[in-house]
């Protein structure tokens, strides 16, 4: 892995998102020094750091190895661009724990899921 081209991709993802290395850092519970770091190359991510990254930008791992002209911005889910660094984890974790449930304890998940919304939304109207 170039640490360094891997490095400048973070830090496209990371500004692109109008996020702070601190903000960052946060999410991943680092140092916004680790994150300068792996930006300037100087570092090199663990796997299963780099697959937090990704999942915070909503990319897949292969984006960071990928020639960036068969990546297209626009493949990145649009709602995860209005949410904070801390959704965006904890709106994909959400979504992996509930694909992780077996299918009788996912519906009753999404059930209850279902009720909340539509509880909100009638309180809210």
């Amino acid at each position: 892995m170039d640490s360094a081209s891997v490095g400048e991709k973070i830090k496209k993802l990371r500004k692109s998102q109008k996020i702070t290395q601190a903000e960052m850092g946060k999410a991943l519970n680092l140092a916004n020094t680790t994150i300068a770091s792996w930006e300037s190359g100087s570092k090199s991510l663990t796997a299963e750091k780099l697959y937090e990254v990704a999942t915070i930008f909503n990319v897949p791992v292969s984006y960071f190895f990928d020639d960036e002209s068969t990546y297209q911005s626009e493949q990145m889910h649009p709602t995860f661009s209005y949410l904070t660094v801390e959704q965006s984890v904890f709106f994909t974790d959400l979504m992996t724990k509930t694909l992780e449930m077996d299918i009788e304890k996912r519906e009753k998940f999404i059930d209850s899921i279902k009720f909340a919304i539509e509880f909100f939304n009638r309180n809210n109207d």
